[in-house]
């Protein structure tokens, strides 16, 4: 994770400076780790399992798609319903 490796790369470097920062950011880069740990690897089977949220979040995802689709009609051609049929005619 790029925060935790550059926390760790900070540490050296403000160690000179502040006595006692290398163990603070340890502590930090452990937080932030554990804390990344829970929320993917969570073994809730229901991680934004809120019914509420999914519905709303259910009814934006189908407006966005009908104006996205309103939109692409907007500015590309229709596909035609039905394609022609290949002619009949015979090259000899």
């Amino acid at each position: 994770m790029p925060t935790i490796g550059l926390m760790k790369n900070m540490k050296s470097s403000l160690a000179k400076f502040m006595p006692g920062a290398d163990q603070e950011l340890n502590n930090m880069a452990e937080m932030l780790g554990g804390l990344m740990t829970e929320t993917f690897h969570s073994t809730d089977a229901s991680f934004g399992g809120d019914t509420v949220m999914n519905s709303d979040a259910e009814k934006i995802l189908q407006e966005a798609s009908a104006v996205a689709e309103q939109q692409s009609g907007d500015k590309f051609p229709s596909i035609p319903d039905q394609m022609s049929e290949p002619s009949q005619s015979r090259f000899m």
